[in-house]
């Protein structure tokens, strides 16, 4: 009798952020399944290197269950440089699979950083540039 062969699959997203503090939102969108979906399976978000968040699995249905839920994560951001890893693992025998789909949004400053400040700035300088030296060229007189 032959044995099932076990396969380990390792899946990981990296964002990156050098924002204000804020929100970091990961929203599932959905799932999909092969077979029994998986023999086990390990969902791990990391903020800086440091582990926000650990789901193991060792079924399908709990697995569903968590990938279901709209808003998955939610991670309050800090100031300056930021780091979010998603990793995915699972094992799987021949003819499984499970994946999900997500969508990541946040590190978005409601303040501007200072090179957008300094090129504002300069483009407001060029309109006042301009605006001078169309009022101080005379005005051509008809004859």
């Amino acid at each position: 009798m032959a044995r099932a062969q076990h396969s380990p699959i390792s899946k990981s997203a990296t964002f990156t952020f050098n924002a204000a503090s804020g929100p970091f939102l990961i929203d599932s969108l959905g799932n999909t399944s092969l077979g029994k979906g998986f023999d086990s399976a390990l969902f791990q978000i990391f903020d800086n290197g440091n582990l926000f968040e650990s789901k193991s699995f060792s079924d399908l249905a709990s697995a569903e269950a968590f990938f279901s839920n709209n808003n998955l994560i939610d991670i309050a951001l800090g100031g300056g440089l930021n780091n979010i890893q998603l990793a995915f693992n699972e094992t799987m025998s021949s003819g499984e699979g499970f994946s999900f789909n997500y969508a990541a949004a946040g590190g978005v400053s409601a303040t501007p950083l200072p090179p957008t400040w300094t090129m504002m700035l300069v483009g407001l300088a060029g309109f006042g540039f301009v605006a001078s030296r169309r009022k101080s060229k005379p005005a051509l007189m008809a004859a």
